[in-house]
């Protein structure tokens, strides 16, 4: 699969960095997004995108790629900020020209 650019992934509406061996944290969620009608809120952690743990850089955007090549549908684990629990949301993914944050 060729490598897609960042900035051609689609978004789902959140901003996070990786922590190494934890996943996605996530910093800041856009109002209206998917990720906030999915629940997510600043301080939770995504530990796996489509049942692949994100333990290391870059592994969002390459698990991300994989599934906009593919079904176009994602399944996130999300270490709940608030609770500590562990939660799972799907998402379709919006295609190519989805509003960026």
């Amino acid at each position: 699969m060729r490598r897609v650019p960042r900035d051609e992934l689609p978004r789902l509406g959140f901003w996070s960095y990786a922590i190494h061996g934890e996943g996605e944290y996530v910093v800041d969620v856009e109002r209206g997004s998917a990720a906030e009608r999915g629940g997510l809120e600043p301080g939770d952690i995504v530990v796996e995108l489509n049942h692949h743990p994100l333990n290391c850089r870059g592994e969002w955007s390459r698990r991300l790629a994989e599934a906009h090549a593919g079904t176009g549908e994602v399944t996130l684990s999300i270490r709940v900020a608030r609770t500590g629990g562990i939660v799972s949301r799907r998402f379709s993914l919006p295609a190519r020209g989805f509003p960026r944050c």
